[in-house]
């Protein structure tokens, strides 16, 4: 997942990764659920945050908060704000405001 990163790929569905990885759907699913106890849109939602996170976190990256959402993976950037905000507590605006100025008092 994360050296080829499939997770980016906004079109990517059960059936996609399943067929990439020679395996079916239901298996996939299966897999997920009892090895991360998840579903398949939390698992690659993950990497995706995992991501913009990292992006984020860098006071020097400048890429707006849409094309990150785009180049991520996400269909839409209200999903991306509300899957943001769920997983760190807070939107990815406030997110890359708070490192900016983490790094200006350091």
């Amino acid at each position: 997942m994360r050296e080829k990163q499939v997770y980016k790929d906004n079109f990517l569905t059960k059936e996609k990764l399943a067929e990439m990885l020679g395996t079916n759907r239901t298996y996939l699913s299966q897999i997920i659920n009892e090895k991360y106890g998840s579903s398949f849109t939390y698992y690659i939602n993950s990497y995706r945050i995992d991501e913009a996170i990292h992006v984020l976190s860098d006071p020097d990256n400048t890429i707006p908060l849409k094309a990150l959402s785009a180049q991520l993976g996400f269909n839409s950037i209200s999903t991306f704000y509300k899957v943001f905000q769920l997983a760190v507590g807070m939107p990815p605006s406030l997110y890359r405001s708070k490192v900016i100025e983490l790094q200006k008092t350091s």
